[in-house]
């Protein structure tokens, strides 16, 4: 199964093409981006409360961050990527 993402890049010589991400990188990327939300993210938080201070409240901070900006992209590339069309081969080549 393949998901087509079309994104449309102009080069410099003003000629419109369109790009289609690999879909392994981007189930990578999913995959990493969960590993931040249920994993990395609430390390984070748990050594900046252990850590105290100021220098905790930073790290504490930027776990809550990292969770919070990993979940929206989760979601939005999910959401993304279900509403556009599943083929079962790779585009054409132009």
């Amino acid at each position: 199964m393949r998901v087509n993402v079309p994104i449309t890049v102009a080069f410099d010589v003003g000629t419109p093409v369109t790009c289609v991400p690999d879909p392994l990188a981007t189930m990578k990327s999913q995959r990493v981006r969960l590993l931040d939300v249920v994993v990395i993210g609430p390390l984070m938080i748990w050594g900046g409360v252990k850590a105290g201070g100021f220098g905790g409240t930073v790290l504490a901070l930027f776990g809550l961050t990292t969770m919070g900006y990993n979940a929206r992209n989760y979601a939005r590339v999910r959401d993304m990527a279900a509403a556009l069309p599943v083929t079962a081969s790779p585009p054409v080549a132009q």
